[in-house]
């Protein structure tokens, strides 16, 4: 029975955890978004999958396009706006954020 509690206990941990995971996630995207200058020629529906390393405190150290867009300039556009919105936001609970250390997310302007 007590397996049973804890168990369910560390699945409510979990679930707390990926949803403040989320939160930030969303956070990120919209600052990412805000420091993004949409660049000449660029047309709409592009979208690229970026890679992100981040130490504690929120600085990126790393930005890394691992899935392009198919246009160069959008693809580093995308990479520079997410060095220009370092320091990222990230929670509070240390444990939580050491799991942001490393963070891929996909960059849609128009979402």
């Amino acid at each position: 029975m007590d397996g049973l509690l804890a168990e369910e206990e560390r699945a409510r941990g979990e679930a707390a955890a990926q949803g403040e995971i989320d939160k930030h996630l969303a956070l990120i995207r919209q600052k990412v978004t805000r420091n993004w200058l949409k660049p000449a020629g660029a047309r709409k529906g592009l979208a690229c999958t970026v890679r992100v390393q981040i130490i504690p405190g929120g600085e990126v150290v790393g930005v890394t396009i691992i899935k392009g867009s198919g246009n160069a300039i959008f693809d580093r556009s995308v990479e520079s706006a997410v060095r220009k919105a370092s320091p990222l936001p990230l929670p509070r609970d240390p444990a939580v954020a050491a799991r942001m250390r490393e963070i891929d997310f996909e960059f849609i302007p128009e979402a």
